[in-house]
């Protein structure tokens, strides 16, 4: 559904030629492992030499329907409400639910002696992908 606080789907594909970029060119949708997935994708493309270069990432705007539905489940931390600044408690024994946030980014997942030929500032490497099949 398109409106207009959302990119319609033919932006996807239809944005990379002014900037001369080339290659693949989808879309993944897995909730909040979203941009998760498209970076273990773009890992992949490059291990198995389809790619030399993969722009990936995601980003969810907050908005008060998704919120709504995220309470209702009760998935929403609640135990905080008076001191919000420590709710978000991922690892802790005590976490009672997550903290709802909007946001996006993207990576540059390149292989690295493709990186280095071109003199790119190499950030992280990665050294295995892990997935539940």
């Amino acid at each position: 559904m398109w409106s207009p606080k959302r990119w319609h789907p033919a932006f996807l594909p239809a944005s990379p030629p002014p900037f001369k970029i080339h290659g693949v060119n989808y879309s993944i949708s897995s909730a909040c492992a979203t941009s998760a997935h498209c970076i273990g994708n773009a890992v992949e493309q490059i291990q198995l030499g389809k790619q030399d270069i993969v722009f990936a990432g995601g980003g969810e705007e907050l908005c008060w329907e998704m919120a709504c539905e995220f309470d209702a489940m009760g998935a929403l931390s609640t135990k905080y409400n008076d001191t919000p600044e420590k709710a978000s408690r991922t690892y802790d024994a005590h976490r009672d639910g997550f903290v709802i946030a909007g946001g996006g980014g993207m990576v540059v997942v390149e292989e690295l002696e493709h990186a280095l030929a071109r003199g790119a500032h190499i950030y992280a490497e990665n050294r295995w992908l892990r997935r539940n099949l």
